[in-house]
C-alpha cells in the first residue's frame, strides 16, 4: 500500500523519529487511524503498520504549517512487550517463590494431612448415609408434628386471649366501682343495714319484754297531778 521515503530524527526531540511514507493515493487515510512500527515475528523484518480508522472520521490532511498529513502513532506490540517485560518478570519471580513457599516439605505433609482426613471424613459419610438419611427423615417429621401441635393449639391459645381479655373487663369495672360512687353508696347500704338490724333487735327485746304491749298499746297511766 506504500513505502518509507525517509528517515530523520525530530530536531526538537531526538528520541523521536520522523518517518515519511508514501502511500497509494486512494487509501483514505482518517484523522483517528494510527500507525506503528511491527515485525514479522521476532526475526523477520519490520514495517509500518496503520489501524483504525472509521468512516465517520475525517480524512487526514496537511494543516498550514505541515508539509504533509502527520498520522498518530503509538508503540509497536514488540516495544510494548520490552518495556513491560522486567515488571512481567519480577512477577513471575515473585509468584514462582510464593509457589516454592507453598510447595515446601511442611506445607506439603500438611496439605496430604488434610486430603487423607477429607478422604476419611467421605468414607465415614459414606458409611453412614443411611443413618443420615434416617436422621433428616426423623427432623422432618419432627418438625410436620411441631406444625400439626402448633396448628391444634391455636384455638385454645385463641380461647385464653378471650378469657384474658373478660377477666381484664371484670378487672375494669371493678376498678371503676372502687374508684367511682360505687364504693362510698356501698358503705352507705352497709351503714343503713346496720342500723336497721340495730332497729330489729330492739323491737325484738321490747316484744319480748311485753308482748301485751304489741297487742294492747301500752296502759300504764303516769301519775296526774290534781
Amino acid at each position: 500500500m506504500g513505502r518509507i521515503t525517509d528517515l530523520q530524527f525530530d530536531p526538537n526531540d531526538p528520541q523521536r523519529v520522523i518517518v515519511t511514507m508514501q502511500v497509494q493515493p486512494n487509501l483514505n487515510i482518517r484523522e483517528d487511524s494510527v500507525a506503528s512500527i511491527e515485525s514479522q515475528g521476532l526475526t523477520g523484518g519490520t514495517f509500518v503498520e496503520i489501524t483504525g480508522g472509521t468512516a465517520k472520521s475525517p480524512l487526514l490532511v496537511a494543516h498550514e504549517d505541515q508539509r504533509y498529513p502527520v498520522i498518530r502513532t503509538k508503540q509497536s506490540t514488540f516495544a510494548e512487550l520490552q518495556q513491560s517485560a522486567p515488571e512481567l518478570v519480577a512477577k513471575l519471580n515473585t509468584a514462582a517463590s510464593r509457589v516454592n513457599d507453598l510447595l515446601n516439605d511442611n506445607n506439603r505433609r500438611a496439605i496430604a494431612h488434610t486430603l487423607a482426613n477429607l478422604d476419611e471424613t467421605s468414607q465415614v459419610i459414606a458409611r453412614r448415609s443411611a443413618d443420615i438419611d434416617a436422621t433428616i427423615a426423623s427432623a422432618n417429621k419432627a418438625m410436620a408434628n411441631l406444625t400439626q401441635a402448633s396448628n391444634d393449639l391455636r384455638p385454645a391459645l385463641d380461647r385464653v386471649d378471650l378469657t384474658v381479655q373478660k377477666y381484664g373487663k371484670v378487672a375494669d369495672d371493678a376498678d371503676a366501682f372502687i374508684n367511682g360512687d360505687g364504693l362510698a353508696q356501698l358503705s352507705d347500704l352497709i351503714g343503713e343495714m346496720r342500723r336497721l338490724v340495730a332497729n330489729l333487735t330492739q323491737a325484738s327485746d321490747q316484744l319480748n319484754r311485753q308482748p301485751t304491749k304489741l297487742l294492747f298499746g301500752d296502759r300504764r297511766k303516769g301519775y296526774e297531778p290534781k
